[in-house]
């Protein structure tokens, strides 16, 4: 007996080889694997040292005393298996998003509560040291009253390793796979929003992937002491598959006020652009950027106030990009300043932390229904062309 809180892992593909696997059994006392896809259950077990290994939430929760769960699964089926977490009174931490369907988010959230089950969703930007400093800034007022901000997430590709899980209109598709990190970030920045609307288009609806068995017996030949991610099993993929889901995403969103937001997430940009930043918040007197190109800083800014300790002068008038454009010269945070951060691991001892000290995971999940509204909005006003207010908050 460890004497530590026992937890199980519903969803034994990529995501949880990228590192759940690993903090889990680390961290909590990791008794149980499931997935539908028996065999992969079977081998993350073996790989991993939990002792027994199951076909479906359904027989895990049945079989097993459980202080917490991980859904790892399929995006379309987050809500369900939250819910029958729920049912069982078993906390719970389940990867972005936390759903596809708003009723059926609310249907959770209020259960959850009611039950006093504590439910911790991906991704966990709260927790990131960056994120903090920067809604630091922002709280101090480096860069005055935040007026626009815009993100994105643009690649080449739909993963072929998740079988249907990226394709499915049901699932979400690119917005609701990538573009949520974005989301995320700007809504832990800025707080709730009010409305959405959108363009979205699947733009290449012929795609291909590979069958579920390259990855399941690639699991069968992995040694985790050697490495190696699911990357390792890629081959070029032969089956041919529709694309229902939108892969081609403008998302506007505004918050309370006059604060507009721009996310793109694609996946048809097949030559990738040149780098620029994955993230930027504009002020009256300032801006931030995440990730500039070439600084090799996550994190920087450009204020105008003087007292600012993130004031730079600005260039010489020669040097100037735009002339009549107010600059700026940037503060650019070091390398260094920021300790290594894993948002999986992060999560996986703030769940077990919460649950032992009987406190409300940060985020909380009506932040995780809220960032999923934005994305079921978008969804919806790329469809009907008409904007959507929004009804959750956090």
């Amino acid at each position: 007996m460890s004497g530590k809180l026992k937890a199980a892992i519903v969803g034994c593909g990529s995501v949880s080889t990228g590192g759940y696997f690993r903090y889990v059994s680390e961290i909590f006392d990791l008794v149980a694997t499931a997935d539908i896809i028996v065999d992969r259950a079977k081998e993350m077990a073996r790989i991993w040292g939990a002792q027994r290994y199951y076909d479906s939430m359904e027989a895990l929760l049945a079989n097993e005393k459980l202080d917490a769960v991980f859904i790892l699964t399929a995006m379309s089926s987050h809500n369900r298996l939250v819910l029958q977490a729920i049912d069982a009174g078993v906390n719970f931490l389940v990867q972005k998003p936390f759903t596809t369907d708003l009723q059926a988010g609310i249907n959770a959230v209020k259960a959850a509560r009611a039950k006093g089950v504590k439910g911790l969703v991906e991704p966990n930007s709260f927790q990131s040291p960056v994120m903090l400093k920067a809604k630091e800034i922002l709280t101090e007022g480096h860069i005055g009253r935040p007026l626009y901000v815009r993100g994105y997430v643009e690649r080449g590709f739909i993963p072929q390793w998740g079988g249907l899980n990226f394709y499915e209109a049901e699932g979400g598709g690119v917005l609701f796979d990538m573009g949520v990190y974005p989301i995320s970030e700007l809504l832990t920045l800025l707080g709730p929003a009010s409305a959405v609307t959108a363009m979205s288009t699947v733009a290449a609806p012929e795609r291909m992937r590979y069958s579920d068995d390259v990855f399941t017996n690639w699991l069968k030949g992995w040694d985790r002491t050697k490495g190696g991610s699911h990357n390792d099993a890629a081959v070029p993929g032969d089956i041919p598959t529709e694309c229902e889901a939108y892969d081609n995403t403008m998302t506007i969103i505004q918050w309370p006020g006059d604060l507009l937001g721009c996310v793109i997430a694609n996946a048809i940009s097949f030559v990738a652009p040149p780098p620029s930043p994955r993230l930027v918040v504009c002020g009256e007197k300032g801006t931030i950027l995440f990730g500039m190109p070439g600084s090799g800083a996550q994190l920087s800014v450009a204020s105008l106030l003087e007292d600012s300790p993130y004031h730079v002068p600005a260039p010489p008038p020669a040097a100037w990009s735009n002339v009549g454009r107010t600059e700026a010269g940037w503060y650019h945070f070091p390398g260094n300043y920021f300790s290594q951060w894993h948002y999986y691991r992060a999560s996986a001892q703030h769940l077990y932390d919460c649950i032992e000290q009987d406190k409300d995971p940060i985020p909380s999940i009506e932040w995780g229904l809220h960032v999923a509204e934005v994305m079921i909005a978008s969804r919806t006003a790329s469809e009907t062309g008409q904007a959507q207010q929004l009804k959750t908050t956090f």
